[in-house]
């Protein structure tokens, strides 16, 4: 019976491995990513490795005055193109890159992997002081929604929820051991999560002060230790926190101004700093969670009622006996579902970013709190009789495993499209490399992320209206802009067959002549020039 259930550990491992093998787009030979917020953390990575800025240069940004000729993801300041998401990614990849170079994608991959392997371990180890491998391998059934971000090499989610859990861990760890060191290290690791994503702080403050409550006895028997705890905590803070600060002064001119806020400062003219709460909701949660206007009448408003409550009735439940145990199970369940229920069934098999505004909240607000599902799933089945495990593993997998598929119309057919953009847009990226100049710029919107390792990106992105087409344009001839490719969108203020007619007038208006050399059917070679010169 020993060996059988050691076999079948090994087995359980295997199916498991080749399950998220199978999802995730390990070998990328064609560089070509699935977000422009991976765009925008590559190429900061990689100019922070090779110059040491946080920011990019270009000739034509002193007469870029209305802050259009730029790439997604960034924004033209103070004569500089600077990024507007968050810098941890870079400063902490960028030093990498040096020794790895292109080889960092598939570095990044197995660590991601290997990592989250190791903690939703140790956490089981730490808090029921257990060694069973079978089911470790078995809680990786409730962390598949990870799968979908591990697509996204250089997002900088899945980071920021390792340094989460190391923070989780060794605060846990303090708890059981009364280390003090578990403290100091917790303090580091929640202050490099920071660095990713700001709104970790309010997860890591509200579990801190809550683990200091229900620790309070235990930390005043620290006596005088207490006070040199606190000191030397807050220098721990300020040592990690303040090479942030540095780097915002250096990057935006400020060490309190940040991306997102110059970004709300130049796209949104509605003033969002009235008052304390706006500034601290700005700061933290930059992007918009919801649409409130809809979001009460979205089904999905119960993922943000309902399933706290499960969660916690879940946990409670579980660590019971007899029927509170059951109940806390099947909370489990029904709190697992919703989650996967809040994003779009299609982004998980096809690697296209969530829609919804309720999905975008919780899968980048949330996300941190996945893995702790599999905390109380492995201890529910670790504590059942081995006749009754068995059953409980088969209807979670078929339970867990056929919502994921079955949420998509035809996964099948997500996939194999998914696999054939890649190609099609390979082909499409070395045909362009063998016919553009260095001196070219690539206009485009979300083709961006599949040429920015080719040629200059300049993605232009008009505001929450994205409809201001003629100041684009005139920014362009402005700029003096004399060469550039434009990529064929669905957008509407890109040049196309269908628009040709509306924006080669306008040209011709502003004193140029306009001249398209069909090169294939997404991008065509654009020459602008003076007003009695043909463009060549």
């Amino acid at each position: 019976m020993k060996h059988m259930k050691k076999y079948l550990a090994l087995l359980t491992i295997v199916i498991v491995l080749i399950f998220l093998s199978s999802l995730i787009r390990l070998v990328n030979p064609t560089n070509i990513l699935n977000s422009p917020d991976e765009a925008s953390n590559y190429l900061m990575m990689k100019e922070y490795a090779v110059s040491g800025n946080m920011y990019l240069k270009g000739e034509y940004l002193e007469k870029d005055s209305d802050n259009l000729l730029h790439q997604r993801g960034f924004l033209t300041w103070n004569n500089k193109i600077v990024p507007f998401g968050y810098l941890g990614f870079p400063l902490l990849f960028g030093p990498l890159y040096i020794f790895l170079g292109e080889y960092i994608i598939f570095f990044l991959t197995i660590l991601y992997i290997l990592l989250l392997i190791f903690l939703i371990q140790k956490f089981y180890f730490l808090i029921f002081n257990k060694r069973d491998i079978f089911l470790i391998a078995l809680s990786f059934i409730f962390i598949t929604p990870l799968i979908f971000y591990l697509n996204f090499f250089y997002f900088n989610i899945i980071p920021n929820l390792i340094f989460f859990m190391l923070f989780l861990y060794y605060l846990f760890s303090f708890n059981v051991n009364n280390n003090i060191k578990f403290i100091y290290l917790a303090i580091i690791f929640a202050s490099i999560s920071v660095f990713f994503r700001y709104e970790s702080i309010i997860f890591i403050v509200l579990i801190f002060i809550f683990n200091l409550i229900i620790n309070r006895e235990k930390f005043l028997l620290l006596n005088n230790k207490m006070t040199c705890l606190l000191v030397s905590a807050s220098l721990t803070i300020i040592l990690f926190i303040a090479p942030l600060l540095i780097l915002n002064r250096l990057t935006y001119g400020g060490s309190f101004v940040y991306g997102y806020s110059i970004f709300n400062k130049v796209y949104f003219q509605s003033e969002r700093t009235s008052s304390i709460f706006s500034l601290v909701r700005n700061v933290l949660f930059p992007s918009q969670i919801l649409d409130f206007k809809t979001f009460f009448i979205n089904l999905k408003v119960i993922l943000f009622f309902v399933s706290p409550v499960f969660f916690v009735i879940s946990y409670l439940g579980i660590l019971k006996n007899g029927f509170y145990k059951k109940i806390g199970w099947y909370c489990l369940i029904i709190i697992y579902l919703l989650f996967y229920n809040g994003m779009n069934p299609n982004t998980y098999l096809s690697g296209s970013q969530v829609i919804s505004s309720s999905s975008r909240a919780i899968t980048r607000y949330w996300l941190i709190l996945l893995p702790l599902f599999s905390i109380p799933f492995t201890y529910y089945i670790s504590s059942n009789k081995i006749g009754n495990r068995f059953k409980v593993i088969v209807l979670s997998l078929l339970l867990v495993y056929s919502f994921v598929f079955f949420i998509s119309s035809d996964p099948v057919a997500s996939l194999s499209s998914y696999k054939d953009y890649f190609s099609n847009t390979n082909q499409d990226k070395i045909l362009l490399k063998n016919i553009i100049n260095p001196s070219d710029y690539l206009i485009t919107s979300t083709n961006g992320k599949i040429y920015y390792d080719i040629i200059n990106i300049i993605s232009w992105w008009g505001g929450p209206t994205q409809s201001e087409s003629d100041r684009f344009f005139d920014a362009i001839s402005l700029a003096n802009m004399t060469k550039f490719l434009i990529s064929e969108n669905r957008s509407v203020y890109y040049l196309s067959d269908k628009y040709n007619s509306r924006y080669i007038p306008l040209l011709e208006e502003e004193g140029l002549t306009f001249q398209k050399i069909l090169v294939f059917p997404m991008l065509h070679k654009i020459n602008i020039s003076g007003k009695n010169e043909t463009a060549k």
